[in-house]
């Protein structure tokens, strides 16, 4: 992969949710907004280890550091996002190192060296993502990760609970494609903050 630009073009012929599960907030991360996470990553130098992806759904943050070089353990519950997860890592070459566990991220403990997630934004249970933050700190001393910008200082409070830096952030503007029967409207677009917190 030898630019962002072609990272977000592979990425965005990777399949995703067909029938979403309202619940578990199973919303599909925009190809152009994985890449700008991903890239930041690997010009870090942070995708050269064991990265885990916690919550990996349909697998594009997974398989977009795969093709950028990194050894990737993928944590996800859903069989159905699994299903199409398996799907998508036989589209391209270079994706043979990601390994898919099922369950739930709170029962996984192998640790990594960075964590990369889109944790759900909390719209169906308030600070879902506190979860996914809890157990990312626990598995890696780098963790990057993606929320809604109003959280910003629930995100920066637990940064300081949990003795971590934000190191690097940059504010998103999320598009959300109409995919559930509640959605009113074709597109939406949420203010989203991708940061990198690192452990001191």
């Amino acid at each position: 992969m030898v630019s962002k630009q072609s990272l977000a073009v592979a990425l965005s012929e990777l399949e995703q949710f067909t029938q979403p599960d309202q619940q578990l907030e199973q919303y599909a991360t925009d190809p152009n907004i994985a890449a700008d996470l991903l890239w930041q990553a690997h010009m870090a130098g942070h995708l050269q280890g064991t990265v885990i992806d916690l919550g990996a759904g349909t697998g594009i943050l997974a398989i977009g550091a795969a093709l950028l070089g990194a050894n990737v353990i993928a944590v996800e519950k859903d069989e159905k996002a699994i299903e199409i997860c398996k799907k998508n890592l036989t589209i391209f070459e270079g994706t043979e190192s990601v390994n898919i566990i099922q369950g739930e991220i709170q029962n996984f403990s192998e640790h990594g060296d960075v964590v990369i997630m889109n944790p759900p934004f909390g719209t169906k249970e308030r600070h879902a993502d506190r979860v996914f933050l809890e157990k990312a700190v626990q598995l890696a001393p780098v963790i990057y990760t993606m929320h809604k910008t109003t959280t910003r200082k629930f995100v920066e409070s637990f940064c300081t609970d949990h003795h971590l830096d934000i190191i690097w952030e940059e504010n998103k503007d999320f598009p959300l494609k109409r995919s559930m029967d509640h959605h009113q409207k074709d597109r939406e677009h949420i203010d989203v903050t991708l940061f990198c917190l690192q452990k001191r």
